[in-house]
């Protein structure tokens, strides 16, 4: 989804340059890992100009993109969760993901799904 990676290339691009927060205190999660493919762009898993990694491999100069299942346990300063219509389905892993933030949250997914998961 072009529209959806381009808005978290320029979400990143401001908490890394305006916001000076360092990249390996951001996580962007997905529901799933066959969702990856959101952030894929001629099949390679970039965001902007930044390097990313998984949980596993976690690196101080890299963002981490990775499932949320796969996050589970973990925690971020900062994560920019990807909502998509399953995730409404399974509660725990919407609170799972939800609760991997440390300070700030913020939610990417199509408008009628987030404006739901508002009420």
């Amino acid at each position: 989804d072009m529209d959806l990676r381009e808005r978290i290339s320029q979400r990143i691009g401001v908490l890394l340059k305006a916001e000076k927060i360092e990249p390996a205190n951001v996580a962007i999660l997905v529901p799933a890992l066959d969702n990856l493919d959101l952030l894929r762009h001629h099949g390679e898993l970039k965001i902007g100009n930044y390097l990313v990694t998984d949980s596993e491999t976690r690196r101080r100069d890299a963002l981490v993109v990775d499932s949320i299942r796969r996050f589970k346990g973990l925690e971020s300063p900062v994560v920019l969760l990807i909502v998509t219509g399953e995730i409404e389905k399974y509660q725990e892993l919407l609170y799972t993901g939800i609760s991997r933030a440390q300070v700030r949250l913020e939610l990417f997914g199509p408008a009628h799904i987030l404006k739901r998961l508002r009420k």
